[in-house]
């Protein structure tokens, strides 16, 4: 009985382990994407696919949030805010964050609120 028991669970846990997890090869197909508009100095295209990735996969990697961040503190400032909560989300320290020369400068002294609200979800 209990050999069944053990049975039963294991293939409850190993049929629910599936669920919720997201196929990420899209995610780092666009990547290379955003690398070669990137390389070609399109950095409006770069954010856009950078923000059309983040709103299609629950986690972004830490490198990838840096950067998008870094790029719109560099190019498009009027998008900073939403990169800027994206790095939160993702892990970045506030360090990171304030002592890079691009983001730095559109940084309070220390975290605000959209910093906070995005560590709440890491």
């Amino acid at each position: 009985m209990k050999s069944a028991l053990t049975l039963v669970s294991l293939f409850v846990f190993l049929s629910f382990r599936g669920l919720g997890q997201q196929d990420y090869n899209g995610y780092f197909r666009g990547m290379l994407t955003v690398q070669e508009l990137i390389a070609a100095e399109d950095f409006s295209g770069a954010l856009n696919k950078y923000k059309q990735l983040f709103s299609q996969y629950d986690r972004v990697f830490a490198s990838d949030a840096f950067n998008a961040c870094q790029l719109a503190a560099f190019s498009d400032t009027a998008s900073f805010s939403y990169f800027y909560y994206h790095c939160a989300r993702a892990g970045v320290p506030w360090k990171t964050l304030s002592e890079n020369r691009f983001i730095g400068l559109h940084l309070p002294l220390s975290p605000d609120s959209v910093y906070l609200a995005g560590r709440k979800i890491f």
